[in-house]
């Protein structure tokens, strides 16, 4: 009997059923190693899946743009809250630039990031690692901005890395 109200399995039984339903949409496949389902669009549109309720069908999404082949992951029915894209992850933006491009664009907040470790011994550490490629790939630099300003902290790799702090 069907495990799901719509069960598919490859190489058993196909069915339609409410009565004793485990869930609402089975696929399994007895006969591989694997199971894909597949949700095809046109490449000028986008692929989905989306997770709601009654009052709205889209509250949860993801979904693979197929124009700017971004795959998009958005919560409360707003813009996209983590984009995957060319290797990239971002987060308040569509378009990340950099290997995890965090952005805040809400007015008047205070963007926050926390690396946190809630442990409570002696030998437990926070730490925010900024590395470069070995001895002759260039400096690491922890940059702050403002937009019209620019300081630095860095250890000058030509310079014995002598730790540098400065503008520019």
């Amino acid at each position: 009997s069907p495990l799901a109200v719509l069960d598919v399995v490859r190489g058993g039984a196909t069915g339609l059923s409410s009565v004793n339903a485990r869930t609402s949409l089975l696929v399994q496949n007895n006969l591989s190693n694997g199971t894909v389902l597949s949700i095809n669009a046109k490449n000028t549109g986008y692929s989905g899946i989306f997770l709601g309720d009654p009052e709205n069908e889209a509250q949860g999404q993801i979904k693979q743009d197929h124009t700017t082949n971004a795959m998009q992951f958005t919560s409360s029915g707003s813009a996209a809250e983590m984009v995957l894209k060319a290797g990239n992850v971002g987060i308040g933006t569509d378009s990340p630039t950099c290997i995890l491009d965090v952005q805040d664009s809400v007015s008047g907040s205070t963007a926050r990031y926390e690396f946190k470790n809630t442990s409570n011994t002696a030998d437990s550490h926070s730490r925010l690692k900024i590395a470069t490629g070995g001895t002759s790939a260039g400096d690491s630099i922890l940059q702050f901005t403002n937009n019209t300003s620019n300081w630095y902290i860095n250890p000058d790799t030509s310079d014995s890395y002598k730790l540098k702090i400065g503008t520019y």
